[in-house]
């Protein structure tokens, strides 16, 4: 037994749980406090609070914390006031930003947002400096903690080359009898074996021949006898066959 109470592990991973809802929970909150306050608190006539509550609802956040967001955007409840704030920024080498965010408190936001920005060599600027180069085109939610890139797969090793082609038995050469007949002293015959995976022959085909085609047929009968070391099929060898009488 692992010595712990079983309420124990469960109160521990719900207080987890909880905690992770509670930050969701909060995040939504202020948007549809922003939201109420903006444009109202009927969402009917308020799109962003519409899009907010969708979200709440998304997220399956209590319907009376959604209620008591909207009243207190609207001023009905609570001291706490949330409001969205839009700075606009230079930074090193001419680069230029929108700093968008809530703030419950702007006396203290704008010095801190200021003082970020000296820290890293940038300033603050008057409204409508820098904004008329952006344009609004959607959100991008980056996590606080970044996962790390999946390691590459190794690649797979090489297929091994197959051994080279290797003649294991042969026929002796005879001279044509026509040749001679003709009064042929001697030839030259270049011819490329196709060869199957048990080494016998699948094909012959004549490359060069001098003189032309008198030895081509003697030299087809021939390599087609030969063996050869086994292998992949369709692979190749090129032979040259000399003829003296």
């Amino acid at each position: 037994m692992s010595g712990h109470s079983k309420w124990s592990t469960i109160k521990r991973k719900k207080a987890l749980v909880d905690a992770k809802k509670g930050k969701i929970f909060t995040k939504i909150a202020r948007e549809i406090m922003v939201a109420a306050k903006e444009g109202g608190g009927d969402p009917t006539g308020n799109p962003r609070l519409r899009l907010a509550l969708a979200q709440a609802r998304a997220a399956n956040m209590p319907k009376d914390n959604q209620e008591r967001a909207i009243k207190k955007g609207t001023g009905e409840g609570g001291s706490v006031v949330f409001e969205s704030f839009l700075f606009e920024g230079r930074g090193p080498q001419g680069s230029c930003f929108m700093i968008e965010g809530l703030t419950d408190n702007r006396n203290r936001t704008v010095p801190e947002i200021r003082h970020m920005l000296s820290k890293a060599g940038g300033e603050m600027v008057t409204s409508g400096a820098v904004g008329w180069m952006f344009d609004r085109k959607g959100v991008i939610e980056i996590p606080k903690e970044i996962p790390k890139p999946a390691e590459p797969a190794p690649a797979p090793a090489p297929a091994p080359a197959p051994p080279p082609v290797t003649v294991v038995s042969r026929t002796p050469l005879e001279f044509p009898r026509q040749a001679a007949a003709e009064g042929i002293d001697a030839g030259r015959v270049k011819a490329r074996v196709r060869i199957d995976a048990a080494g016998g022959v699948l094909g012959v085909q004549v490359l060069e021949s001098r003189p032309p085609r008198v030895f081509d047929r003697a030299v087809v009968q021939n390599l087609s006898t030969w063996r050869f070391n086994a292998g992949a099929d369709n692979r190749t060898y090129e032979v040259v066959l000399e003829f003296k009488r």
